[in-house]
């Protein structure tokens, strides 16, 4: 009885301490071409993604276009980032995210940056979004 109690311990302690990868997708949802400069760092301040991207406009149905970038950090339960990301025209925005699902099963670690546009001015701007444990 004392082993199984142990052993259903470690296994659950495991899974939850367990590191695993993290995803990252950039989105268009513009009418234009976007050159986005994106940096994303650890909670110290530590640069695990930095990179500079040509994102086409919207494809016509109205679908964003979307670059991916797959198990870009490796992080566990907690982790916290900061992301900064900056259009060539000047807007700019930050926002973070914190791993959560680290360890579920069929859970994935993603974090979204959406470039959206305001229809009636043309101004753009950025969403940010994460994946939620289901």
């Amino acid at each position: 009885m004392i082993s199984t109690g142990v052993t259903a311990w470690g296994a659950g302690c495991l899974s939850i301490d367990r590191a695993g990868p993290v995803d990252f997708q950039l989105m268009n949802v513009t009418g234009e071409t976007q050159h986005v400069a994106v940096t994303i760092s650890e909670h110290d301040g530590k640069t695990v993604l930095s990179e500079s991207y040509e994102v086409g406009e919207r494809k016509p149905n109205g679908e964003a276009t979307v670059i991916r970038e797959e198990k870009f950090v490796e992080a566990r339960n907690d982790d916290r980032f900061a992301i900064d990301v900056e259009l060539s025209s000047g807007e700019s925005a930050e926002s973070g995210f914190q791993v959560m699902c680290m360890g579920r099963d069929n859970a994935m670690e993603l974090f979204v940056a959406e470039i959206r546009e305001y229809p009636e001015k043309g101004d753009t701007y950025f969403e940010f979004e994460q994946s939620v444990c289901g």
